[in-house]
């Protein structure tokens, strides 16, 4: 498993979703709980290159990208990345090792004029997708939030957690049509809900409407009990149709398991 915050699995089922929409592949149910709604049913979105799948290429780039699970994933649905970003050197060394089709920088997002930059380089391109995770800690029930009453930490004072507007500026100004970004869940409870609720408002001042859900890893095939926040936006007015569960804790007669670490490992070569 290549990645950790974002599994490259759950990564892919993500892009698929959005891929099925694209070309108009009929999905199972209308459960409301399964998919999120944007305006009107556009049934076709016009690109005009394919890959060797006869798929339609959708650029994107990964911010906060860490070692490349996202990339990984996403690339594996079809999708052509076109720039990693971090700000950690060794994770940068791995993502290279890994991606070689593409650059990927090692630049501090806090600073505007890195945000400038690649916001820039990224509206260039013509870039339709951006995705990123950026730092969960300051979030996290794990890290120091869970000193908040004990020792008064006060999260506002964690400025890691502005690099979540970092990501922001730069889907505003590349121009970019869609994004996904993927954090902890506490980070729904932070600052009492509110902190989530600014983000959305900046979005939607800026023409974004987003959409958020919690999703279980382990849905999608990742052998870990692992849930992550989900905000997707779109300025296409397009709906955008979360993936169903294809695994379950308790499954029915009917349904698959979820899958184990032995299963996971068994096809790898020795």
């Amino acid at each position: 498993m290549v990645g950790n915050a974002v599994p490259p699995l759950l990564a892919a089922k993500l892009a698929q979703s959005v891929a099925d929409h694209i070309y108009n592949v009929d999905y199972e149910g209308i459960d409301p709980e399964g998919e999120a709604r944007f305006g009107e049913i556009f049934s076709r979105y016009k690109v005009k290159k394919f890959n060797k799948y006869k798929r339609a290429t959708l650029k994107f780039a990964d911010l906060f990208c860490g070692v490349g699970g996202f990339t990984q994933g996403l690339e594996a649905a079809g999708l052509e990345c076109i720039l990693g970003v971090d700000n950690d050197k060794y994770a940068v060394e791995a993502y290279r090792n890994n991606q070689k089709s593409h650059k990927c920088l090692n630049l501090d997002l806090s600073l505007e004029e890195n945000q400038n930059l690649i916001a820039e380089r990224l509206k260039k391109e013509k870039v339709d997708l951006i995705v990123g995770g950026p730092p969960c800690q300051g979030f996290s029930i794990f890290g120091k939030r869970r000193f908040v009453n004990t020792k008064n930490h006060d999260l506002k004072a964690d400025k890691r957690n502005d690099l979540v507007f970092a990501f922001a500026n730069i889907v505003i100004k590349s121009n970019a049509n869609w994004f996904i970004m993927e954090n902890v869940p506490g980070i729904i409870s932070a600052h009492n809900g509110s902190y989530v609720e600014e983000i959305r408002n900046y979005f939607l001042k800026n023409k974004y409407k987003t959409e958020i859900k919690i999703i279980n890893a382990a849905d999608y095939g990742v052998p870990q009990i692992r849930k992550r926040f989900i905000l997707f936006g779109t300025k296409t007015g397009l709906i955008i149709p979360f993936p169903k569960p294809k695994y379950f804790d308790k499954p029915e007669s009917w349904q698959l398991p979820y899958r184990t670490v032995g299963e996971v490992l068994t096809d790898l070569s020795k």
